[in-house]
């Protein structure tokens, strides 16, 4: 009530259908609005402005299951990574233990040819040590006639 009475211009609702009633306009509409409901094109008419909203919330739809999509995607990424995560932590520790492995064979090696080792085994099994040493000469310019170029120190 107060908006009228502020705007000089402004008429009621109900005036303004009263002066509107009488033109060609108004007619064509109510008639063209009876013409459908007889005809059984209401339905259709009221499912075409149904669509309207309806591509809005294919929008929405469509936007929501992108979303959801993504997020999926995203939990497939982290949760392979995380696996591989799993996966190179296994095999650094594998290594780790190949390593260890390779240190012990290379010192029992190591041990096994030292010279205390070998003139232990060498004594178990029989030998004993010289106590003359001969060496072999290659150099056949040598003066000395001893047999197939063994010389005595």
């Amino acid at each position: 009530m107060a908006i009228t009475i502020l705007t000089p211009g402004a008429v009621p609702f109900e005036d303004f259908r009263k002066r509107f009633e009488g033109r060609s306009n108004w007619k064509v509409s109510s008639r063209l609005s009876l013409i459908t409901e007889k005809s059984g094109l209401k339905d259709r008419v009221e499912a075409l402005e149904g669509e309207e909203g309806s591509g809005f919330t294919t929008l929405i739809v469509a936007l929501a299951s992108t979303f959801i999509l993504s997020l999926i995607v995203l939990l497939v990424i982290n949760t392979s990574l995380t696996q591989d995560a799993f996966v190179l932590e296994h095999l650094k520790s594998q290594n780790n233990i190949v390593k260890d492995q390779r240190d012990a064979i290379l010192r029992e090696a190591a041990l096994k040819s030292s010279p205390a080792y070998v003139a232990a085994k060498a004594s178990k099994l029989g030998m004993v040590p010289t106590s003359d040493p001969q060496f072999i000469n290659l150099n056949p310019s040598s003066t000395q006639s001893s047999p197939v170029g063994i010389s005595t120190p």
